[in-house]
């Protein structure tokens, strides 16, 4: 159940806001369920998908966080900032529900975490900076001086 996994959530990770992982709960409960309708009469049947072991299937793995952050990559390469600040914050929200199966694995995750966490502090200051208007150079020349500072 929901509950029940942000109760974990919250007990493993400290977590305290689930609302941007709701899309994230909502596709892992979708894909670890199959819906067959046998016939029109008929009502539908729901079966578990499992991976070897009984564990359910998830569809957040490490590989599908590297697809998204190369999208997101491509966003801030084509200059939609905004639509790049999201697309990092959902990968950094789908981080605590990913499956890894090694510690290496764990690493490339916190390896992860920060390349996430350096994008949206610099696509933060980028999208102020350009909100302000020219009137207000001194925070402009700020903006871009703490932009350096960003290992991106």
């Amino acid at each position: 159940s929901f509950e029940s996994a942000m109760q974990i959530l919250q007990r493993q990770y400290g977590l305290a806001r689930f609302e941007p992982l709701r899309a994230a709960f909502l596709a892992l409960a979708a894909s670890s369920h199959s819906v067959l309708a046998p016939a029109p009469s008929l009502p539908v049947l729901v079966a578990p998908l499992t991976r070897p072991g009984g564990w359910p299937n998830v569809c957040i793995s490490l590989p599908s966080l590297v697809e998204r952050l190369k999208t997101a990559y491509a966003l801030v390469t084509s200059g939609k900032f905004s639509e790049a600040h999201e697309a990092f914050k959902a990968i950094t929200a789908s981080i605590a529900l990913a499956l890894v199966n090694s510690r290496q694995q764990v690493a490339e995750l916190k390896e992860l975490i920060g390349i996430c966490r350096e994008y949206i502090t610099g696509l933060r200051l980028e999208l102020l900076r350009k909100t302000l208007g020219a009137d207000d150079k001194k925070r402009v020349c700020e903006l871009a001086a703490y932009f350096t500072h960003c290992n991106l």
